[in-house]
C-alpha cells in the first residue's frame, strides 16, 4: 500500500467507521495532504523506539 492509498484508507475509516464529518478542518487538511501526495510515494513500515535505555528497530514490511 503506497502512502496515498493509506491516507485515503485513514480518511475513509475516520468518516465511515467513526462518523467524522468530511467538512471539519482536520479532514479538509487530510484531503489536501492526500491530493499533494505523489502516487509513487511509499514509506516503509518500521518501528524505532527506546525502551529502558535500549534502542531497537523492527522492520514490519519491505518496500517493493
Amino acid at each position: 500500500m503506497n502512502d496515498k492509498e493509506f491516507l485515503m484508507w485513514l480518511k475513509d475509516r475516520l468518516h465511515f467507521e467513526h462518523g467524522e464529518s468530511l467538512s471539519v478542518d482536520y479532514m479538509l487538511k487530510l484531503q489536501a495532504i492526500i491530493e499533494a501526495t505523489p502516487e509513487d510515494k511509499f514509506t516503509p513500515n518500521s518501528v524505532a523506539s527506546t525502551w529502558m535505555g535500549f534502542e531497537y528497530s523492527q522492520r514490519l514490511r519491505q518496500a517493493p
